[in-house]
């Protein structure tokens, strides 16, 4: 149901990282919301607003609103924080309305709003902000999508937790609205079944899905599950590419940058990096000398020091590569 080219965010002002739309924002002035769009929405986090606030500026300067902003968080359920996730970790907060990892999307927008000399008066709207729009209001549409690569790719080469898990409610939005982790584990077991068995054997084994992005101390995932997705997506090509274009590369960039320089693992390992006190992983692909492409998963646990792990990890690669 996706591709490289599918749209993950269209956004009324260009807010990148929110999934409402602003339904309502006065008895003269409206953003007319576009329901199928609405479905595919996802948060994706946004540090600018500037550039959404100066469009907006052009077109109202001076403007006094009669009512308020009204923000739609319907796309998903309420739940800030993953399931599992250590509460003395800075951890960003999983809302349609994120901005700067929190949810305060609402309010910098009101602000920015009110820097730029459009101001909002509740007030002098007799009917309060839950009013039904009419039919002479003047839509105001300015939006900005993103598609999925241009998500995938920083999500993987910079191990981005906040992506992921944006992309994770946009995968558990296919099950309908609100998305949840629930939805997206569904998913996920779905493809798991589709996956190629590992040496003629059913299955891969006991496990659990907890989040998105890793951070859960819930989720329980073998070397042989990683290894499974990894061959998945090999034999269906179209996700494929797009995986092993934005996975970091050893020595090159992302999270491997720094790693494999100067062996005949760099430029050839294309993996992902996993990381929680105590665990190292990896996880990619590599070419061998003759040629062919193997899919690999390594994960360590109870480690001291990550970088004992990560050496171990670069030898590895480093043997498959020669």
């Amino acid at each position: 149901k996706t591709g490289q080219d599918y749209t993950v965010l269209p956004i009324p002002y260009g807010l990148k990282q929110t999934m409402d739309w602003v339904k309502r924002i006065g008895e003269n002035l409206s953003v007319m919301p576009d329901m199928k769009k609405l479905e595919q929405e996802a948060c994706v986090v946004r540090e600018n607003i500037g550039e959404e606030v100066d469009a907006l500026k052009r077109m109202i300067a001076n403007l006094t609103i009669r009512g308020g902003i009204i923000a739609d968080r319907s796309m998903k359920d309420e739940d800030l924080y993953g399931e599992g996730w250590c509460w003395d970790d800075d951890n960003p907060e999983l809302s349609p309305l994120v901005y700067h990892r929190k949810d305060y999307m609402i309010e910098a927008f009101q602000k920015a709003l009110y820097n730029a000399n459009v101001n909002l008066n509740p007030d002098l709207n007799p009917n309060g902000n839950l009013s039904p729009l009419t039919s002479n209001l003047s839509p105001l549409n300015i939006e900005i999508t993103h598609s999925l690569r241009e998500v995938l790719v920083p999500m993987m080469k910079h191990s981005n937790n906040l992506y992921a898990e944006s992309m994770y409610y946009q995968i558990g939005l296919l099950k309908g609205k609100p998305s949840t982790a629930k939805k997206a584990k569904a998913i996920e077991e779905e493809v798991l079944k589709k996956a190629p068995s590992l040496n003629g054997r059913d299955g891969v084994g006991p496990h659990r899905f907890a989040d998105g992005s890793g951070l859960s101390l819930y989720n329980y995932v073998s070397a042989d599950i990683l290894v499974a997705f990894l061959r998945y997506a090999y034999h269906n090509k179209d996700i494929y590419l797009e995986l092993y274009d934005a996975l970091p590369i050893a020595g090159v960039d992302g999270t491997l940058k720094d790693r494999m320089k100067n062996t005949p693992a760099m430029d050839n390992v294309h993996a992902k990096t996993g990381t929680l006190s105590g665990v190292s992983s990896l996880a990619g692909y590599c070419k061998t000398r003759d040629g062919r492409t193997l899919a690999f998963a390594i994960i360590n646990q109870g480690v001291m020091k990550g970088s004992y792990a990560k050496a171990l990890q670069d030898k590895l690669c480093n043997a498959m590569c020669e």
